[in-house]
């Protein structure tokens, strides 16, 4: 048996527009919500208040925890150079210096690839950086 191409169309339209509203009700009353994708180039300030909650002291312990590869992939990724760290803009040095930041001073990080550090921070950040956002009271 076949169907007239004019009742198709109507017949399409009509389910397409019908689907989102079946579907809004379904998904917004799961409990079973997908969980929260962290940003790869971030560490939010929720994240550093968590870090705290679980006794982690310093930004090294932090970054290791969440974003190992900013410091363990950084060499292979750039051809040998390291990561260089900043708070706020001033510039602290390799990726040993965040030991010396505690989680007490940090709301948020970022990483930054070398081509944006560079243009941020000038030419000799050829391993990229992180940058450590400091509380502002």
């Amino acid at each position: 048996m076949t169907r007239s191409p004019r009742l198709l169309l109507p017949l399409c339209l009509a389910m397409l527009t019908g689907l989102p509203a079946c579907r809004s009700g379904g998904a917004a009353a799961s409990s079973d919500a997908a969980p929260v994708r962290r940003d790869p180039r971030r560490i939010l300030p929720d994240e550093v208040a968590q870090a705290r909650s679980q006794n982690l002291n310093s930004m090294f312990d932090l970054v290791l925890a969440l974003h190992s590869d900013w410091i363990n992939g950084t060499s292979t990724m750039t051809g040998g150079h390291q990561v260089t760290v900043y708070l706020d803009r001033a510039r602290l040095g390799g990726p040993d210096q965040l030991r010396t930041v505690p989680l007490s001073l940090v709301e948020s990080a970022r990483y930054l690839t070398p081509s944006e550090a560079q243009a941020e921070f000038g030419l000799d950040n050829l391993g990229g950086a992180i940058q450590i956002i400091s509380h502002h009271p």
